[in-house]
């Protein structure tokens, strides 16, 4: 996409400086052709005059310095485009890796202040000190592995085939989310101190929709569906979708600071959803 992005401004220039040349070869052919059917083998004052009268069409000598100097600077510039194609095509890693590999390969190990700053949104959530060292050096020994993986698998030759990525499955199932190992009341306050969503708020509600006849509005911020906790869209689309549809279960927002429970059929709420962050202190 890079290299896309580079080379259609270069194809761009390039069309601009053709144009200009040959407008240039046009004008010089033009001036030349006139000055010859105006001057004979014997220059005549007829002849000089209408070379004279001819003279305010041509292009002025500033006017050709100043395109002159437009088109160094496009060829300039074209050329700078070409290196840097050049140099994308070497450092860039190879298309066969295939989109599985672009994936891992960003999973390098984390840098020390990465660990620190996980460390202390943990601490910040109210995890033990001991603990949260002790999730931070997991997370590194699992991106090691990672590392380790995608290295035997390029040098095996089977960097993007389905081996390794069963293999890259069954690594990244042995994480244990900080949700799994402390809770949604950790795992909240984890979220907002990470800097990520943490609520789901309801942007829009449909005429005639099931959420409008239960009684929810814009602004709700959904809670809990079916008693389970929820923190982001997708989850509670993907709750929607599960159970049996239209029972009924219970949905708890908070509006205006105040929670309440609805109750609506579970299926498609008719509802527009965004994520947002809140601090759940508040």
């Amino acid at each position: 996409m890079n290299k896309q992005i580079i080379f259609i401004p270069g194809l761009f220039a390039l069309g601009i400086l053709t144009g200009i040349f040959m407008i240039l070869s046009q004008q010089d052919d033009e001036s030349i052709t006139s000055t010859m059917a105006a001057t004979p083998t014997q220059t005549s004052e007829p002849a000089i005059m209408a070379v004279a009268n001819r003279a305010p069409d041509a292009m002025q000598p500033n006017e050709l310095e100043s395109l002159q100097d437009r088109v160094d600077q496009l060829t300039s510039r074209v050329e700078q485009l070409e290196q840097s194609l050049q140099e994308m095509s070497v450092s860039e890693p190879s298309d066969a890796l295939g989109s599985d590999e672009t994936t891992s390969s960003s999973a390098e190990i984390p840098s020390s202040d990465n660990a620190r700053a996980l460390t202390n949104n943990l601490l910040n959530a109210g995890v033990d000190p001991i603990m949260a060292e002790e999730v931070v050096r997991r997370r590194s020994e699992l991106d090691l592995k990672r590392l380790e993986l995608r290295d035997t698998a390029i040098r095996s030759g089977y960097i993007d085939t389905e081996r390794y990525r069963d293999e890259l499955n069954e690594l990244l199932a042995q994480d244990i989310s900080i949700r799994d190992e402390f809770g949604d009341y950790v795992y909240d306050r984890f979220l907002y101190n990470n800097g990520q969503p943490n609520r789901i708020r309801i942007d829009s509600v449909m005429v005639s929709s099931t959420a409008e006849q239960a009684g929810f509005k814009p602004g709700d911020m959904i809670m809990d569906y079916d008693e389970q906790r929820l923190f982001d869209y997708t989850e509670l689309q993907r709750a929607t979708t599960q159970g049996t549809r239209d029972e009924y279960v219970s949905v708890n927002v908070e509006r205006d600071g105040q929670e309440m429970m609805l109750w609506i059929p579970r299926g498609p709420m008719g509802v527009r959803l965004t994520n947002t962050r809140i601090d759940p202190d508040l």
